[in-house]
């Protein structure tokens, strides 16, 4: 979503229209695991939201694909904080350490970055879960799933969704739900990488960012009255 004063008057909500329209910049190809790594490499991170559903966890590892893990070989400290006990202990038995509830986690441990890779869609409060994001003072990177994305537009009779969904985000919508949680967008983003075996939908999603399928925001938020 191409930013500027009067698209920030609307996601602030001083500016109303029942038919927005914003226009979506093109933008190269990024892979959402790409994206997370770049941002994280180097730096004290939470990964919030970590486990991913337990069923999956032995497969995803064993396949490589586990973000957890992908993650941990480029932070400098990765703090992994879940509300599924049962998939830490999961993680914990994998030999995954420095893994928290968030009523467990250390009132002492400082972050350089947030990452909450496709966890809102998720959560039963999307503010909430927003403002515990940002009550670590520092930089937060919010990814989910596009309700514009190709697959969302090709599925003509039926709906492909994870069951645990409860949300579907737009790019307006998801940028709308960070700002009104009190944070400072700095950027968008607009996921998928390069498909060979689908050489035509990429193309697609490579001049028309708005059909991929992945959208990310790295936002920051905005210093409470009394810091």
């Amino acid at each position: 979503m191409e930013r500027n004063p009067d698209v920030d008057s609307y996601l602030s909500g001083h500016t109303f229209s029942n038919s927005g329209k914003f226009r979506v910049a093109r933008t190269p190809l990024i892979d959402r695991t790409e994206l997370i790594t770049g941002l994280a490499k180097g730096k004290r991170v939470m990964h919030l939201g970590c486990a991913d559903h337990l069923p999956l966890i032995q497969q995803k590892r064993a396949d490589g694909s586990y973000l957890h893990d992908r993650i941990g070989e480029v932070a400098e400290r990765l703090v992994g904080v879940d509300t599924n006990a049962a998939a830490l202990d999961e993680m914990r038995s994998a030999g995954i350490d420095d893994l928290y509830l968030p009523e467990d986690l250390p009132a002492d441990i400082t972050f350089d970055l947030v990452v909450a890779p496709d966890v809102i869609e998720h959560v039963g409060n999307v503010e909430d879960f927003l403002k515990y994001a940002g009550s670590f003072g520092c930089p937060v990177l919010v990814t989910t799933p596009n309700a514009l994305g190709m697959d969302n537009r090709t599925g003509l009779r039926a709906e492909f969704v994870n069951t645990d969904h409860r949300y579907w985000f737009s790019p307006y919508t998801l940028a709308r739900s960070i700002v009104a949680a009190g944070f400072t967008i700095d950027e968008f983003y607009y996921t998928g990488g390069f498909a060979k075996r689908k050489p035509i939908r990429s193309l697609i999603s490579k001049y028309y960012p708005i059909w991929r399928n992945g959208l990310g925001i790295l936002a920051t938020p905005n210093p409470t009255p009394d810091a």
